[in-house]
């Protein structure tokens, strides 16, 4: 027969996954179907007393054959999209764990790291040190992004030095199974355009042929907004044909798109430029929507506003290409810290969260589809697990 279940520290939304293979009887009372999940199709969530009995069946199953379907036991790497928190630009700070106590409890699943200051501490202290809450939560939270800690802009000299950080943030990255990284590429320089485009070609292509030795992904963004234009005596890249034409230019396979909505749509960059991406070359996603009529002689970053959660928006005409695209990653909601005026942090991370809540269903991504937390596959692990479970079912049966 064939059911759909919850399987309780495996799935995290019942109406979202359907099992199909062959049943297993187990405990000799029920015959349930355990298999590979199908993303993206919603069936109706069984009663709670069948779910919990479908996992405490699963106990063999969890153990013996999902390291064999997914292969998650030795590689981590998520392949579903997740709402990701960003403390950038919100107003949102705070030291690393509280940062991650207060993702897990409005509801995210993955959180962007200052990887700088990450490598400073396995420096200074050790790389378990640095990563300790990190891989605290590696069970419901993942690194959403970072940027990397390397100076692009410097001269020769200290270009060089800032890649001897390479070694450290690797191992870092190792350990965390943090994939996704980006650069902010500079609107202004002090050099000339096709001379810092020539620049950033050869250096960018350097350090991602390192990194993909190790499975990392770079994401490019830039910054729109006349001031960064201005800040320097030349300016770079603006725009989104820019932006593309370096990434096409570097020509690495682990090089691609950060996207920042508010940024993209500030300088030019239209949905069709968009479609000659694929999901591969989408790293990571930041959303905020902008006032009617904004224009860049006027734009601040104050003007970075919270989701609209109305159709055919440009946040939503953008959710529903990466869904067309199998887009797999971190979705961000970064409005600026002004739509929170007087809001204390965790109201605010709060109202991201919701936000994205609201917004996510309109473009046919449900809110809630993340990652899965990672299954332990520890024996003691388990069988403790699968007790309670038992209990469980006992209980919700009486």
């Amino acid at each position: 027969m064939k059911h759909l279940e919850k399987v309780v520290g495996f799935c995290d939304n019942p109406a979202r996954y359907a099992v199909d293979t062959p049943s297993i009887k187990s405990f000799g009372h029920l015959a349930i179907d355990v298999g590979l999940i199908s993303n993206r199709v919603d069936f109706p969530a069984l009663d709670a007393v069948l779910m919990i009995q479908a996992a405490w069946v699963s106990k063999w199953y969890l153990k013996k054959k999902l390291p064999e379907l997914f292969g998650w036991a030795s590689n981590r790497q998520e392949r579903f999209v997740f709402k990701n928190l960003v403390g950038e630009g919100l107003g949102v700070s705070g030291r690393q764990n509280e940062m991650i106590e207060l993702a897990l409890t409005y509801g995210f699943h993955g959180i962007d790291v200052d990887m700088n200051d990450m490598v400073g501490r396995a420096i200074d202290v050790s790389p378990e040190f640095a990563c300790q809450y990190l891989l605290a939560a590696e069970k419901s939270l993942q690194v959403g992004a970072y940027e990397l800690p390397i100076d692009f802009r410097a001269d020769e000299e200290k270009f060089r030095a800032s890649l001897a950080k390479l070694v450290v943030f690797s191992d870092l990255s190792e350990k965390l199974n943090a994939k996704r990284a980006y650069i902010n590429v500079p609107a202004s320089s002090s050099l000339p355009f096709q001379e810092n485009f020539e620049r950033y070609r050869l250096r960018i292509g350097e350090v991602a042929a390192e990194l993909d030795k190790i499975g990392i992904r770079i994401g490019l963004a830039f910054n729109a907004t006349l001031e960064a234009e201005q800040r320097f005596e030349h300016k770079f890249i603006t725009t989104g044909e820019e932006l593309l034409t370096l990434i096409k230019m570097v020509g690495a396979s682990n090089v691609g798109l950060m996207l920042d909505t508010w940024h993209w749509h500030l300088g030019s960059g239209t949905i069709d430029q968009l479609k000659t991406l694929t999901g591969e070359q989408v790293i990571s996603v930041r959303f905020a929507d902008f006032p009617e009529g904004l224009v860049k002689s006027d734009a601040k970053l104050k003007s970075r506003l919270i989701l609209q959660p109305e159709d055919n928006t440009f946040t939503v005409v953008v959710l529903r290409w990466l869904n067309e695209i199998n887009y797999e990653g971190p979705l961000s909601s970064c409005p600026n810290s002004s739509q929170f005026g007087g809001m204390t942090r965790e109201k605010i991370v709060q109202r991201l969260s919701e936000n994205l809540n609201d917004v996510l269903p309109i473009a046919g991504i449900d809110k809630a589809v993340t990652r899965p937390p990672i299954v332990s596959l520890d024996k003691e692990v388990l069988e403790a697990e699968y007790e309670d479970m038992e209990d469980m079912t006992v209980e919700a049966s009486a």
